[in-house]
């Protein structure tokens, strides 16, 4: 191999590595928010009467967290994070738009009881 071939390799592998924000904090950033969504799912289920229904609800939402962990882990470690950041982002429209109003019984807003 030339010596201009290898700077030129090595020019390129020096781009390649160069990261604005290093990804550690952009791990730390995305299991922040994936932990501070599943304890808020988890808060709101304070609000089901229905035990049933509460159980139906816990094991979606227990479902979705892993789901959403397990993707965010596998996309950090294979590298393919902007892959990985639109494959959470369907899972959670999926989930909002869905799951949310088929399964789980819940709308986006609050129906008027005054008649």
């Amino acid at each position: 191999m030339e010596l201009g071939e290898k700077l030129k390799n090595h020019r390129i592998e020096k781009v390649c590595r160069r990261n604005v924000i290093p990804d550690a904090v952009l791990f730390s950033i995305r299991f922040v928010l994936l932990l501070s969504s599943t304890i808020w799912l988890a808060y709101n289920l304070r609000y089901e009467k229905d035990p049933e229904q509460y159980r139906k609800n816990t094991k979606i939402e227990l479902a979705y967290g892993a789901v959403l962990l397990i993707v965010a882990l596998s996309a950090y470690f294979s590298h393919f994070t902007f892959l990985g950041c639109v494959l959470l982002l369907a899972i959670c429209i999926g989930y909002v738009l869905w799951i949310n109003l088929q399964y789980m019984n819940r709308t986006f807003v609050k129906k008027n009881t005054d008649d």
